[in-house]
């Protein structure tokens, strides 16, 4: 097993397990004569780290994380003192500089020393700061080694979580994430890679150089021991050097979306609508209860004032989320659903009215069914487009792909129904998917059939629809639901229609 140099401009820090002092610098290999470094984790302008072998009491097997923290000359980072002031106000730099610095060290070691160990959260061994050559100043930290693999490693082998693993992923992080903020600090570095699963299962976080203090500190120029570290996990706040425990719920949020879909935060973001599209790339085998999908966006909102504020408000939510995740069943869906029937024309006129139209979700079909019944076709079309973002909880109007997911198989059956009996089967979700197939799934030959346009011009203030009974069987309702990409969010549809098992009319003119 090699030994490696703690010096940290050693040219060639590798020595052997027999050395005691360094090849190259002849620096003692031996860390306050108690710990020999046996493999190095980072070389970073600011701090090193290094795995490490505790040879106090002759415990060769007990190893430990050291990481030391530097205090590098003015001018290794680039600064030109003459430049900016005289040799005075150098030194009134300098001695700010080693301050601030000192005082944020000791600010993080004070944090490391009363982590809970029965939350598997890594307690501080022991820390000290000394002076070493060109008055680089260093400050030590240990702590123990956690075995195991990361987070990142894991996926990497894996296929995508469903939603009973990524719900379990976050009810294990959140109560360790929830003790940190109790000590008044933010993370501040939550990613796969720094979240490792010990022999007990855990996910432990593991990277705690990055803590912020949630109390406003004032600001402070100059190096910092604490600067931010930017990856894709961060939130907009973060960014701005605004920490708050909200950002690592958001940064949980962005871990477990990656789980869903196995793509990074950067693919799943979308920058110009500032929106989370990830449900457009779950696996259509593990679909996502509409309930955890609210709870994931919930966690992603860019806004503060939209996302969770407390771990435990989520701990709170996740617990009351159906034990069951929703996987499809293959069972068909029940097209029998009692519809209570539409006024009549002198109900109408009277201004009397019948039962609401109540799906078994309890999504409210009343002025579909009603419209329908006095062939509005237009009302119709706009109401059910409406009733399908009130079904799946989608703000705006307009539905993007994998949000359809959301729909309830009873609410897809009864809209659908609606239509058909309308129509005498003419028009209706079921009857396009009809034609769909039989077309082979071309979507541009099934346009022509049906009537609709390849592409709307979005310029042109003319009606695309025709809203009348000799419009082409199939033509209504439109796809004026239908947000970014019209022909992938159809074809959805049309695969959710498949997946719910809704029995297809036949074609006119046959049994």
């Amino acid at each position: 097993m090699a030994s490696y140099c703690w010096n940290p401009h050693c040219t060639h820090p590798k020595n052997s397990a027999q050395d005691d002092c360094c090849r190259v610098c002849h620096r003692p290999l031996r860390l306050r004569d108690r710990y020999r470094a046996i493999a190095v984790l980072s070389r970073q302008p600011q701090d090193h780290s290094w795995r490490a072998i505790d040879l106090e009491a002759g415990a060769e097997t007990t190893e430990v994380h050291v990481m030391a923290h530097f205090i590098t000359p003015l001018e290794d980072r680039g600064f030109d003192a003459e430049d900016e002031c005289d040799r005075s106000g150098r030194e009134r730099w300098e001695r700010w500089d080693r301050w601030e610095w000192w005082d944020r060290w000791e600010r993080h070691v004070a944090a490391l020393q009363g982590l809970d160990g029965r939350l598997g959260l890594p307690e501080l061994i022991e820390a000290w700061r000394e002076r070493a050559d060109r008055e680089l100043e260093r400050g030590y930290i240990v702590r123990p080694w956690i075995d195991g693999q990361t987070l990142a490693q894991e996926q990497q082998h894996r296929s995508p979580l469903d939603e009973t693993q990524a719900r379990s992923l976050l009810a294990d992080l959140l109560p360790r994430v929830q003790y940190i903020h109790s000590r008044r600090f933010v993370h501040g570095n939550l990613q796969p890679e720094t979240l490792i699963r010990d022999r007990a299962q855990r996910l432990i976080p593991i990277d705690f150089r990055y803590l912020q203090p949630i109390a406003p500190i004032a600001p402070i120029a100059a190096s910092s021991l604490l600067l931010p570290k930017i990856t894709d996990y961060c939130a907009p706040e973060y960014l701005r050097g605004d920490g708050v425990p909200a950002s690592d719920l958001y940064s949980l949020g962005a871990i477990a979306v990656q789980g869903l879909t196995t793509l990074s935060p950067l693919e799943l973001y979308d920058p110009i609508d500032d929106r989370w599209p990830w449900r457009d790339f779950l696996p259509p085998e593990y679909p996502v209860s509409p309930q955890f999908g609210r709870l994931l966006d919930r966690l992603l909102a860019s806004s503060l004032k939209d996302r969770y504020v407390r771990a435990s408000e989520v701990l709170n939510d996740l617990n009351d989320l159906p034990t069951r995740s929703p996987r499809l069943t293959h069972d068909p869906i029940a097209t029998t659903i009692p519809i209570p029937p539409a006024p009549k024309p002198w109900q109408r006129w009277l201004g009397l009215s019948t039962k609401p139209a109540l799906s078994p979700t309890g999504l409210d079909c009343t002025d579909l069914r009603d419209t329908l019944a006095a062939h509005d076709w237009s009302a119709a079309d706009r109401e059910t487009a409406r009733l399908l973002c009130v079904a799946t909880q989608t703000q705006g109007n307009y539905l993007h792909g994998r949000e359809l997911d959301r729909l309830a198989a009873d609410d897809l059956v009864m809209i659908d129904r609606l239509w058909r009996e309308a129509s005498d089967d003419w028009f209706g979700w079921s009857v396009q998917q009809r034609i769909y197939r039989e077309g082979g799934g071309d979507y541009a030959q099934f346009c022509a059939q049906v009537g609709w346009p390849l592409a709307i011009e979005r310029t042109v203030q003319t009606e695309p629809w025709q809203y009348r009974r000799s419009a082409a069987e199939g033509h209504l309702p439109s796809r004026r639901w239908a947000g970014g990409q019209a022909m992938r969010s159809v074809q959805l549809l049309f695969d959710r229609l498949e997946q719910c098992q809704i029995a297809l009319p036949p074609r006119r003119g046959t049994s």
